[in-house]
């Protein structure tokens, strides 16, 4: 095993603990924080298309962000199983109650009925992950399913994390993608050099 498969492993073990510890009620005050600071730096979505995710229990909680947006005529994507090479793809929810069904893995997804949206029309894509750093990198679960939507997927990808899942420096393999920015729930952000 490598050195940075090594690191990786230390970093997601250490993470991933800290996560199956974190108490509903802190995971539910991060969440509101996250998306406070979400409104706050994407502004109006004037028509544009985001590429969110249904978060897992151990994963921030952006839905009520999701509805704000799409309240103000922002166009809403999640994640949709697909036999493709990147294993999803994005497609389009008007109603997050009744537009999405229990996935893979016991995550929501919109219907087989939704319409699917070019990788070339998002806007922004928020991604979910283990750990992140200052620079963009980030440390996934280790399946690689976000690197590969990533590398298709067009406009601004930005980091969603939990304010412990900072860490010093993330190490990168030559398939990882690194990203446009990071917002923590903690009110740190590394997005302000970032043009929206």
């Amino acid at each position: 095993m490598t050195e940075i498969i090594q690191q990786k492993h230390r970093i997601r073990r250490s993470i991933l603990r800290n996560l199956s510890l974190m108490s509903v009620e802190d995971r539910m005050l991060e969440s509101a924080l996250l998306c406070g600071q979400f409104r706050s730096i994407l502004g109006a979505p004037k028509g544009r298309c985001l590429f969110g995710f249904s978060a897992m229990p151990s994963e921030p909680d952006l839905t009520e962000f999701y509805r704000a947006w799409c309240g103000q005529g922002g166009v809403l994507c999640l994640p949709r199983r697909t036999s493709c090479e990147t294993g999803y793809e994005p497609a389009v929810v008007h109603d997050l109650d009744l537009g999405v069904k229990q996935g893979a893995f016991g995550i929501s997804e919109p219907s087989l009925e939704a319409e699917k949206v070019p990788w070339s029309r998002l806007a922004f894509t928020l991604v979910p992950g283990v750990a992140f750093d200052n620079n963009g990198c980030r440390l996934g679960r280790g399946k690689g399913f976000y690197d590969r939507m990533l590398k298709l997927a067009g406009g601004k990808k930005l980091g969603v994390a939990f304010s412990f899942q900072q860490v010093e420096a993330v190490p990168m393999e030559p398939h990882d993608v690194r990203l446009d920015g990071v917002v923590w729930a903690n009110g740190l952000t590394s997005v302000t050099e970032v043009d929206f």
